[in-house]
């Protein structure tokens, strides 16, 4: 099976219109409705992927997807199924905690990630640098569970305590409890 009964099951749309989900890594399968075929996404297969849990998918530009773990970081994968990119706590740029919740591209091609504790990641794929941000920098909490952005610029994100804004223009941060 695709879905996982105890799992978070995330499920995003394409920009084809066709879907991906999966729960874990070998599970990761693409679903396109008009013609009801699923195919699986990573041709590889390895024993480590069946403990591998998703937690988020963002298409990227170039069609290969992005997909946020649970314990291992983050995986872009392209469309015939080759692992691109592996960023984590370990890799050179280093992600701030493995444990991802959020994903999102900003106008500028930025991806930013939203972790458990590590607070935001902004991942610039030109010079594979990755910024991070979090309480020390003014962010409401390291907890970012979601990720978007206005017309400025300026990049939100939901957090366990608050939302923060950061503007980037400033380099500031704004923060919004209740």
């Amino acid at each position: 099976g695709i879905a996982d009964k105890f799992s978070s099951n995330p499920l995003a749309r394409l920009n084809d219109g066709s879907f991906i989900l999966g729960s874990t890594l070998d599970r990761l399968t693409i679903y396109n409705p008009e013609t009801d075929k699923r195919t699986k996404l990573l041709k590889e297969s390895r024993n480590e992927f069946t403990s591998v849990l998703t937690r988020f998918f963002l298409e990227n530009k170039d069609g290969s997807i992005w997909v946020a773990t649970d314990k291992n970081g983050l995986y872009r994968i392209s469309r015939d199924g080759r692992i691109i990119k592996n960023l984590t706590t370990e890799t050179t740029p280093a992600l701030s905690n493995n444990h991802l919740l959020a994903l999102y591209t900003d106008a500028d091609s930025m991806l930013w990630i939203g972790t458990f504790g590590g607070g935001l990641n902004r991942y610039d794929a030109r010079t594979n640098t990755i910024r991070i941000i979090d309480q020390k920098e003014g962010l409401a909490d390291d907890n970012v569970t979601g990720i978007l952005s206005d017309e400025q610029g300026n990049i939100w994100a939901s957090t366990y305590n608050g939302l923060s804004c950061f503007r980037q223009q400033e380099g500031t941060i704004q923060n919004f409890y209740e």
